[in-house]
């Protein structure tokens, strides 16, 4: 049996570059994919409107799709995928005008606690005169679950004139190849559609998996170029062209795509795709890999810590220390005589502009607040109150902080539930807890826990007039570890302006962020 190749790299791609590409490099794609046995291409998601920036593939206007079929020139066929939960019957046809005569392959991304849903979708699809696929999520729980597997085939049976492919999806990289096997042999016995695999890497094993997945007879597989793709990324297209090639006893060229594959290796580099700890960890331990990612590059929790978060075992008040809330502590009596707090984030502009941030904190009753312990050595002369935040596993840092600790006037940690941390016991006497401003109780590994909210939180604790906001340079755009930080820093900032306009909030330093801005020496002017 002759299997299929599906390549989805601009589709899944897209995940680190907000579905954005270079129209040369899509092109130089477009012309080079032809060289290879692949037999589909996924150029990208057709959606509603979102409240954030994505571009040009994720929503595919028709100009784009036409632009796409001249690419191809008719000789490969042309996919896209939908996302089950954003449409309805009512809607989903709609979304696709444009489409007809072009893409002919239309995949649904679906929960498997949702066949049905993802059925009557697929139908209506189907009516409109596409081919229609089911990418059935979370291979690793059906394969667990034989209860689940037996519903899924049981649904898939009333639906053999709806859907023409049955994909399953190792959403979290945590299959074994011995495991992809057995069980494709088992869905070729009980599913009448056509059945297809989509891996991930997280622990090294997409082509291995794949490799299993078409020994075992399934139909068609997906792979993106240089294995671009969420998360950890994905089997290698080039890969598999070299062994679907092997395995036909023809000849292939790759010589031919090494240009291609050269473009895709400086988009490594820029957005560092691939398995690494997190993804590592996601895998082994079947861990939302998204989630596992934002943890991380919080840089904030050992990775112990954060496999604790996401399996629940988060610390609720029993075992973590016991401090006092903030309202009870020698700080807050001198609330009525602070009317500005600082707050000094990580960036190089609180070291770089430090001594105009003292002399202006000198001239005022100034509270300052460390988000993190990062730059409180560079604050050592300032003889005012100073507070620092103890956000996530902070205090393991302090063996990168000196004497100059000493200053430190108050700790505060976040109200439970938090990550239990060892504070020496010369800081029990001056470590309070704060209640966070703002929580997400809906989100998976909550602690309540990031540097800004909890220092605005201090902030408006001491019913301060103004904030000023110091060494929150932001990141510049790229790699998606700074993206996780930036985004989280962007939406405290924002949700403090909405929620408390009655407290001044600027930055008085260099600045990414979408925040009002002055300039410590405008403060320090003759004139101000």
């Amino acid at each position: 049996m002759t299997w299929k190749i599906l390549d989805c790299t601009i589709r899944d791609g897209g995940y680190y570059t907000d579905w954005d590409f270079d129209q040369k490099l899509v092109k130089k794609y477009f012309n080079e994919i032809e060289t290879l046995p692949v037999n589909i291409i996924e150029v990208g998601y057709r959606s509603h409107v979102k409240d954030k920036y994505f571009g040009e593939y994720y929503y595919l206007p028709t100009s784009t799709i036409n632009k796409l079929h001249e690419w191809g020139n008719g000789k490969i066929s042309l996919a896209l995928m939908l996302n089950a939960k954003e449409f309805c019957v009512d809607d989903v046809v709609s979304i696709l005008d444009g489409c007809q005569g072009i893409i002919e392959l239309i995949r649904f991304a679906i929960a498997p606690d949702n066949i049905s849903s993802g059925i009557n979708l697929a139908g209506e699809v189907k009516r409109a005169g596409f081919n229609v696929t089911l990418n059935i999520m979370y291979l690793h729980e059906i394969i667990k679950d034989t209860s689940l597997f037996e519903s899924i085939c049981g649904e898939l049976e009333s639906a053999a004139d709806k859907i023409d492919y049955v994909y399953f999806v190792d959403s979290y990289g945590s299959c074994m190849p011995e495991e992809i096997h057995k069980f494709f042999l088992l869905s070729r016995q009980r599913i009448s559609q056509k059945i297809g695999f989509h891996g991930h890497d997280n622990i090294g094993l997409a082509f291995a998996n794949t490799l299993s997945a078409i020994n075992a007879g399934v139909d068609i597989v997906d792979s993106t170029i240089l294995g671009m793709g969420r998360g950890a990324g994905n089997a290698r297209t080039e890969l598999l062209a070299a062994y679907f090639a092997k395995q036909q006893g023809s000849a292939i060229d790759l010589s031919a795509i090494s240009e291609l594959v050269e473009e895709f290796i400086l988009l490594q580099k820029k957005y560092e795709w691939g398995s690494s700890i997190p993804y590592i960890v996601s895998g082994f331990e079947q861990l939302p890999q998204k989630e596992v990612m934002e943890l991380t590059s919080k840089r904030r929790y050992s990775t112990g810590s954060i496999v604790k978060m996401l399996q629940g075992n988060l610390s609720n008040g029993d075992t973590v220390p016991h401090y006092p809330n903030l309202n009870d502590s020698k700080l807050k009596k001198q609330e009525d005589h602070i009317k500005t707090a600082i707050i000094i984030g990580g960036g190089g502009t609180a070291i770089r502009h430090n001594e105009a941030v003292i002399e202006y904190s000198t001239r005022g009753n100034t509270l300052i607040i460390h988000s993190s312990l990062k730059n409180v050595e560079s604050y050592k002369d300032y003889d005012g109150l100073q507070v620092a935040c103890l956000v996530g596993e902070e205090a393991n840092k302090m063996s990168n902080v000196g004497k100059e600790i000493d200053k430190i006037h108050t700790f505060i940690v976040s109200s439970s539930p938090r990550i239990e941390q060892q504070l020496p016991e010369s800081w029990n006497d001056r470590t309070f807890t704060v209640n966070p401003l703002w929580t997400d109780s809906n989100k998976k590994g909550n602690t309540n826990e990031s540097p800004l909210n909890l220092s605005l939180s201090i902030a408006r604790e001491m019913k301060v007039d103004k904030v000023l906001l110091v060494g929150f340079d932001g990141y510049p755009a790229g790699k998606v570890e700074t993206k996780v930080l930036a985004e989280e820093v962007q939406q405290t900032i924002d949700q403090f302006l909405n929620d408390y306009p009655e407290i001044t909030l600027h930055s008085i330093t260099p600045t990414l962020y979408k925040v009002p801005q002055s300039s410590v020496y405008a403060c320090l002017s003759d004139n101000n």
